[in-house]
């Protein structure tokens, strides 16, 4: 017989019922893509309404999670990232305009402690490789022109609003992040605001600088080149603790007891080893010590002892660790020698393969002059608009062998900037090649010395001059000491004469 009250309990709580069974349907579905993540494939209805080269919001978050994870704790993953940024950034840059008052503003930004720019543009490097892009923020001050800028963590901007007829131009950024604020009575961070969701905020896009790096420019985000090595990080990782631990199991011998009796005898002497492990591991409080080094054994001829051998064929296995080395340095296009290994003996053989890791360099220096040139366009548009530069200015250029004057609007003033050599050079050979250019025009004075290291050429003509004036007054000087002044002898010279005769009157 059916039971009323449950057909009655089924009509009541249908709607109930509906909810928790889609509720139940939807948990299902996220546990069955996250264990589908972890064995490396990809929900594909769960990306069917995004563009194939775009991350979801939360994959996205996980693999910037997963990457700088990797550069705090992977020794490797952290020599990637500071090989590029040594490379690249090194000290850091220089720059130089053309137009004196352009220079000044751009070095009163450069300088500007709040923006902090020598460990900035460190940081800029680090961002673009662990997450792929980097967020510049610009706060300008209307009234005085001056600009500071501040990095927008990756992970927070969640969307990008592009035009709907051009989706290379982007309109806002949405920002989302939960604000804490410190309280000083009670000296804890107690006070949450959310800007999440409807609260989230959209920030315009000329107060931005997006740099992104391995996909389209239609692309929203960027996508992180160390997300490419990560799995073979983790398994190099993985394949050095186990050889680690094979090797420490390596060292410990075992002994082989063999006995000559009765059956009873062998049976006896098992379970007394058998007794003996088991007090050592219940034995948690005494910790007993294991036996010592070079210990003896005494044997009679009922029983025999043997060593057993340990062979785990180590040396065998270097092969496979290097191949998944050889595959980090594929994706990360930095070579091994790098990374430690000494398999290359000759300086020629490890030039020749250093050429397409160069040519990786000088691509992400020129990544970065194009950013920085954004940046000081900015700044000097900035400078313009409040009255501190005028919105036109007249340089001097050389054209057909003639020094001309033209004029120009001053946010398109030439701006030279230099990044650190990326390998060492013959000083001499250099300073050769520099005079040369000078010479047949194709490179003047300031430009040579720029790529010799000198950032402020006013002030090394300066201190050039004076070493100059002080060179011309001490070789003045050296020139008096050495032939001092013919001073004659006063009186008559008929006098004179007749003394030099020996004639004393």
């Amino acid at each position: 017989m059916k039971n009323p009250l449950r057909a009655v309990a089924q009509r009541v709580m249908a709607p109930e019922l509906n909810q928790m069974n889609e509720s139940i349907t939807k948990l299902t579905e996220a546990v069955a893509a996250m264990q589908a993540e972890e064995r490396g494939w990809t929900n594909v209805s769960s990306i069917s309404s995004q563009a194939p080269w775009e991350l979801t919001g939360d994959e996205r978050r996980r693999v910037i999670e997963k990457t700088r994870d990797a550069y705090k704790r992977n020794p490797m993953a952290g020599q990637i990232v500071d090989i590029k940024r040594h490379f690249t950034i090194g000290q850091g840059i220089s720059f130089k305009a053309e137009d004196p008052e352009v220079q000044e503003i751009l070095k009163a930004f450069w300088q500007d402690e709040s923006n902090k720019w020598f460990m900035r543009q460190a940081q800029l490097s680090d961002d673009i490789e662990i997450d792929g892009e980097f967020y510049l923020r610009f706060f300008t001050d209307q009234f005085t022109g001056r600009v500071k800028v501040r990095c927008i963590p990756a992970w927070q901007i969640t969307d990008v609003l592009t035009d709907p007829d051009d989706a290379e131009t982007p309109v806002w950024y949405k920002r989302e992040w939960t604000e804490q604020r410190w309280d000083p009575q009670s000296k804890q961070y107690n006070q949450y605001i959310d800007h999440t969701g409807q609260n989230a905020e959209y920030i315009p896009a000329e107060d931005v600088l997006h740099m992104k790096i391995g996909v389209p420019l239609y692309a929203k985000f960027g996508h992180s080149p160390l997300n490419r090595v990560l799995g073979y990080l983790t398994a190099y990782k993985d394949w050095l603790e186990d050889r680690a631990k094979i090797n420490k199991a390596k060292a410990v011998f075992a002994w082989k007891k063999k006995i000559k009796g009765a059956a009873r005898m062998v049976q006896t002497a098992a379970e007394a080893v058998v007794n003996g492990i088991n007090k050592v591991v219940n034995a948690v409080l005494d910790r007993p010590e294991p036996p010592k080094i070079g210990g003896v054994i005494v044997e009679n001829e009922g029983v025999e002892w043997s060593v057993i051998n340990s062979d785990v064929k180590a040396e065998d296995a270097s092969e496979d660790g290097r191949a998944i080395k050889l595959m980090i340095c594929a994706g990360s296009g930095i070579f091994e020698h790098w990374f430690g290994d000494s398999k290359i003996s000759t300086r020629a053989g490890a030039d020749s393969m250093e050429i397409p890791m160069l040519k990786m360099f000088e691509w992400r220096q020129k990544l970065f002059e194009e950013t920085f040139l954004a940046i000081f366009r900015r700044v000097i548009r900035a400078a313009v608009e409040a009255g501190t530069l005028p919105e036109k200015t007249t340089v001097k250029r050389q054209a057909g062998g003639k020094e001309i004057e033209l004029e120009l609007s001053t946010d398109h003033v030439h701006i030279d900037i230099d990044f650190p050599p990326l390998v060492d050079k013959d000083i001499e050979k250099l300073t050769n090649a520099l005079a040369k250019q000078i010479e047949i025009g194709v490179k003047s004075k300031q430009t040579a010395a720029l790529s010799l290291g000198v950032e402020d050429w006013e002030q090394e003509q300066a201190m050039m001059q004076a070493e100059y004036e002080a060179d011309q007054k001490r070789r003045l000087e050296d020139e008096t000491n050495k032939y001092p002044a013919f001073n004659p002898p006063d009186g008559n010279p008929e006098d004179d004469e007749d003394d030099l005769d020996g004639d004393t009157d």
